[in-house]
């Protein structure tokens, strides 16, 4: 039985990049993060149940970046513009506390859950405006609601 930690919105990127790359991700991280590893046990179907957390989740802990439980990466000055931070500390967080608070039967922190439950609520609850609220990607709903499908498929017969 495999169990992890993620942060809301890592757990919509992987939706999301599990249809962007066909359910393949790389595991090569300059940073040290496990975000490919993750992805790859997600997109096989072998994550059972899963905990969600607005600090620093289990694809984080190894990156050199994070320092105390502490995301230290900063933004380019565009992009701070953009979102009024440098910090994607902060940034994240917010993201993190917008979707326990639209999702709070699925992404209330600290409780664990089944995979299979989440993926279920998210299959009837998951609408293009929530989406839409994580980091803006190419196919940002197409593909989440994709990789969903996908990742569901990947837990039959489990």
């Amino acid at each position: 039985m495999i169990h992890a930690t993620f942060k809301p919105h890592h757990f919509l990127d992987f939706l999301h990049e599990i249809a962007e790359n066909n359910g393949v991700f790389s595991e090569e991280s300059p940073s040290g993060h496990l975000m490919g590893y993750y992805g790859n046990l997600l997109a096989a179907g072998k994550i059972d149940t899963v905990t969600f957390t607005s600090g620093a989740d289990d694809p984080c802990k190894p990156c050199r970046k994070l320092k105390d439980g502490i995301c230290t990466d900063r933004f380019d000055a565009a992009t701070t513009a953009r979102y009024g931070t440098d910090s994607k500390y902060e940034y994240n967080k917010s993201l993190d506390l917008q979707f326990a608070a639209l999702l709070p039967d699925i992404f209330s922190f600290d409780h664990e859950r089944s995979i299979d439950e989440v993926y279920a609520y998210l299959q009837k609850h998951l609408t293009p405006e929530l989406i839409l609220k994580n980091w803006p990607r190419e196919h940002r709903v197409e593909f989440t609601m994709q990789g969903l499908a996908m990742a569901m498929e990947a837990r039959k017969g489990r």
